[in-house]
């Protein structure tokens, strides 16, 4: 990158450079936008659609707090401005945010104001954006048959403007909603399409994402040897690095991140105007590391329980389905926990030693506890980050985590306890 005349001229030789120079300068970066966003009318213009560039890579980081005074500021200034783009890009970027703090109405609110303008301008193609997040939005709320309209929506768009990459999260998508519906065979012609679509452009990370939705299907059909065979061919494509959920559905793993913020236990802290260090935070290694070493609360008394049996998983499914229904767990929460506790039992019963046993009880909706009398080393248990290879150990439990509000493992000669909760 060259310099301004007259000061020292700067290069980035590649993408790692660019990152640590993103990082170092990041205050900087969104002090000035902010500044300019105020200034005259062809500073803030631009100072606009930098932003846009700004949010992209602040998403990926759930810099929530830094996302939504960007986006607050953005959408003012860009009505101000009567710069309809910009203010429905604003608005879309805006919905983003909420999406990371789970709060899916205020992205509903945010997503339906941009397609008003993408509309009356005519933009198709920020139409087929939004449309494909609203209706992802939706099929959180579980208003699944207006997912399923917007989504169809979604892909004829995307058919019409012939991007086949837009077809494939659209459809994967437009499955996950009919899974919701529990229209089992719609959803898994939309995956196998997606997979197909993905195959023809080439895109390796986009057949893992469709071959893992399917094995979740087959997890909950009861078909667990050839749900772990999908499985592994989805690793297998992501070329031996599990990072399908990480470029997916909004970075799922930043679920934990609205926590950290309420906490005040993130990187920055937001002081009215002022963003800054915050002294007390840490590393989210160390953080959870020493989460991990605390001793768990002993289940309450009583707590429903049931031996887990090698040949009868299907009742483990079925125990945990009517504790589910008692907690008035959603069905998509239900789905990821009979996939996360099949998961864990599986790796008990391989790994373990007999007895294995699953209590279970309400608290701020449902926990499942699974035991087992084995002994694992911990380095080899437990994983808040991706392993490198499908075929490591940790691949289950890291899905796992992705799949439950709460993951808590501990091990020792005792044996081994996964305790799982889901909301």
């Amino acid at each position: 990158m060259a310099g301004t005349p007259g000061l020292p001229e700067a290069r980035i030789r590649d993408r790692r450079e660019a990152e640590a120079w993103l990082i170092t300068e990041r205050a900087n970066l969104i002090a000035t936008v902010l500044d300019a966003l105020t200034q005259s009318d062809s500073t803030a213009r631009l100072a606009v659609r930098l932003t846009e560039l700004l949010q992209w890579y602040l998403y990926p980081y759930a810099r929530a707090r830094e996302l939504w005074t960007l986006g607050e500021a953005v959408v003012r200034t860009a009505r101000r401005l009567g710069d309809r783009e910009g203010e429905a890009w604003a608005l879309h970027n805006l919905s983003a945010v909420y999406w990371l703090h789970r709060q899916f109405d205020w992205m509903r609110q945010c997503l339906e104001a941009a397609l008003v303008i993408w509309r009356e301008t005519g933009d198709r193609e920020g139409e087929r954006r939004s449309l494909h997040n609203l209706a992802d939005a939706l099929t959180e709320m579980q208003a699944y048959e207006e997912a399923v309209a917007l989504q169809t929506r979604q892909l004829d768009l995307a058919r019409e403007a012939d991007d086949v990459t837009a077809q494939v999260t659209g459809l994967g998508d437009l499955g996950r909603a009919y899974r919701g519906l529990g229209r089992f065979g719609d959803a898994l012609t939309c995956f196998e399409e997606s997979f197909q679509h993905a195959r023809k452009i080439g895109d390796s990370s986009l057949q893992s994402f469709a071959l893992h939705e399917i094995s979740a299907l087959c997890f909950e059909q009861g078909r667990n040897q050839v749900a772990h065979e999908y499985l592994e061919r989805a690793g297998i494509l992501g070329g031996g690095h599990l990072t399908t959920y990480v470029s997916w559905r909004g970075h799922a793993w930043s679920a934990f991140f609205p926590a950290c913020l309420s906490l005040r236990i993130g990187p920055d802290i937001l002081e009215g105007d002022v963003l800054r260090d915050n002294p007390q935070y840490r590393e989210p290694e160390d953080f959870v590391g020493d989460l991990d070493r605390l001793p768990l609360a002993p289940p309450p008394q009583p707590a429903a329980m049931m031996r887990v049996l090698p040949t009868e998983l299907h009742a483990v499914r079925a125990f945990v389905a009517d504790q589910a229904k008692r907690c008035g767990l959603s069905a998509d929460a239900l789905h990821n926990l009979l996939v996360a506790v099949t998961e864990v039992a599986t790796n008990a019963i391989r790994h373990g030693d007999a007895p294995v046993t699953l209590r279970t009880w309400p608290d701020d909706g449902l926990i499942c506890e699974i035991t087992d009398s084995g002994n694992w080393q911990p380095e080899e248990f437990i994983s808040w980050q991706p392993p490198e290879s499908a075929v490591d150990s940790g691949f289950g439990l890291w899905g796992v985590g992705m799949l439950c509000d709460t993951v808590q493992v501990r091990t020792g000669s005792n044996g081994t306890t996964v305790r799982l909760r889901s909301a």
